[in-house]
């Protein structure tokens, strides 16, 4: 339960129980009605992660706007919101936006001056994105065996360490830039490059808002590896429109159904980016699938630990099914035959408000 303790705050159903954590996720997925809204008089007053979400969208939507709020107060604001203040700034990034970002090469966070400096090389015409062009290129070589453009070796460093460095490069690069550099169009580079060179090149495509090319760079990727940065791609989507946002929440319920086990907290994190259950589809994918198999499997254990770690991830699952796929769920989950040790009390009452 400690993964959920978070979630535990409504009355009229006994808290720390699952039901009263479906309960409040599901007042979550609702139309805020409360005085509390985020906007333009008060997102000062929230947490730095409200703040960051509510700026994203503004810069999706006004971009001028949202930066001269930012510029208001940008000089007294903690280092640590001055950097993500400026990151914000990627989305929507514009030419009216160059001034402010030129004031900040004295900032007092060498990190604030960093992003602004790379943020400074997508402006194409500017010496920084010439810089990083030359720079990409002598990284980049064509591979002998695949004929696709890959890392190049570097003397000293292993593949890992230029990998780190050639993400750092392109963390701001426009993907137009990137296929420039290599001589080709954007949508041509899914089927020219290495694997490796998929997760960066498609997080430039997501700065872009190209979300078609995000999807053609991701499936090149290693479905694993991308269900350990999950949470990291959902930034990504942040300013998406809701069409693209389903079409990865799917793509995620099929990475998370295709792992060895559900991992509750990459399901809370779909949950609360998605704000709303998946897709008919996307549901019966992730009750389909080899994870939430196994878990139903691991609630029933001998191993205490295990059984419980289990029947939260099951838990946190439902929460992302839609309401018609309820009954699918209770029949596969209602012949668990479950050890005296795993204390599945609170999972049973769970259950039952499902009904």
């Amino acid at each position: 339960m400690l993964h959920l303790e978070k979630y535990l705050s409504v009355t009229a159903i006994k808290p720390g129980t699952y039901a009263y954590w479906y309960r409040q996720q599901l007042s979550l997925q609702l139309p805020s009605t409360s005085d509390e809204n985020i906007d333009w008089d008060n997102w000062q007053q929230f947490g730095k992660a409200e703040q960051q979400a509510f700026l994203q969208q503004q810069r999706a939507v006004d971009p001028q706007t949202a930066r001269l709020a930012l510029e208001k107060d940008f000089a007294e604001a903690p280092a640590a919101l001055r950097q993500m203040y400026v990151e914000t700034l990627a989305i929507g990034l514009n030419p009216a936006d160059q001034a402010f970002l030129e004031s900040l090469d004295k900032d007092r966070s060498g990190k604030v001056v960093e992003i602004a400096q790379r943020l400074l090389a997508r402006f194409p015409d500017s010496e920084a994105a010439k810089q990083n062009r030359e720079n990409l290129a002598e990284r980049l070589e064509t591979q002998f065996l695949t004929r696709k453009i890959g890392l190049a070796k570097q003397k000293g460093k292993k593949a890992s360490e230029s990998l780190e460095e050639l993400s750092a490069l392109t963390e701001f690069m426009p993907v137009t830039d990137i296929a420039a550099v290599l001589k080709l169009a954007p949508a041509d580079l899914p089927r020219k490059i290495d694997q490796e060179l998929a997760l960066p090149f498609a997080r430039s495509a997501a700065l872009a808002q190209d979300y078609p090319l995000v999807f053609a760079l991701l499936q090149k990727e290693d479905e694993k590896m991308l269900l350990s940065r999950l949470q990291l791609i959902l930034t990504w989507f942040e300013p998406a429109p809701l069409s693209d946002k389903l079409q990865l929440a799917e793509t995620a319920a099929a990475w998370l159904a295709g792992a060895d086990n559900l991992n509750t907290l990459q399901l809370l994190a779909l949950a609360e980016w998605l704000a709303q259950p998946l897709t008919e589809k996307a549901g019966k994918t992730l009750l389909s699938g080899k994870a939430f198999k196994n878990a139903r499997s691991q609630s029933g254990g001998e191993n205490p630990y295990q059984a419980g770690s289990a029947m939260e991830a099951l838990a946190a699952c439902a929460l992302l099914l839609p309401k018609s796929l309820h009954e699918a769920y209770l029949n596969q989950v209602q012949g668990i035959a479950f050890r005296g040790g795993a204390n599945p009390l609170d999972y049973l009452a769970f259950v039952d408000s499902l009904k």
